[in-house]
């Protein structure tokens, strides 16, 4: 509702579409009048809705992953060059 872009609030829905790996998935429809700046619009929408995240202390659980590395009897890696 803040971006001054978006026309017929009253249409303006919010989905929930999917559980992800590591989200909740949802889906954002609105409406705007200037569909050649919509990427722009889309972008401003989402950097609003990272802020109120924040202000609410909402995190987002990003993936991880663990790498393990195991010794290389080889000597692979100590022969090879590290480049800079």
């Amino acid at each position: 509702m803040e971006h001054p872009e978006i026309t017929h609030r009253e249409s303006i829905l919010a989905r929930f579409i999917d559980f992800g790996n590591s989200s909740l998935d949802f889906e954002l429809l609105f409406f705007s009048d200037n569909v050649f700046r919509i990427e722009n619009v889309k972008s401003d929408i989402r950097r609003i809705i990272n802020r109120k995240f924040i202000e609410n202390n909402i995190t987002i659980p990003f993936p991880q992953v663990d790498l393990h590395f195991r010794s290389d009897d080889t000597g692979f890696f100590n022969k090879t060059k590290h480049v800079t």
